[in-house]
């Protein structure tokens, strides 16, 4: 009985490597042809630039908290900011 399934097993087997093996082969026959380039440009990154208004945000924010750390340490009263 376990013999008359690794048969039929075998058979499976060797009808689906016939159906794959074509497809090999083509692949094998075609030549890759050009180049490939490779430019660190499209590579992402996570930069913000000057133009960005979060970058201007961001320095105002970090202006805010110097300001207000020189106004604790010489006891002076914070100028009247937007926050």
């Amino acid at each position: 009985m376990n013999s008359e399934k690794f048969q039929r097993l075998n058979a499976i087997n060797g009808i689906i490597i016939e159906k794959v093996h074509p497809i090999e082969e083509k692949k094998t026959k075609t030549k890759n042809s050009g180049e490939l380039v490779i430019d660190a440009t499209c590579i992402p990154a996570d930069i913000t630039y000057p133009q960005d208004t979060k970058l201007l945000n961001r320095c105002r924010e970090e202006t805010e908290k110097i300001i207000d750390e020189v106004c604790k340490t010489n006891k002076i009263k914070k100028p009247r900011m937007k926050r």
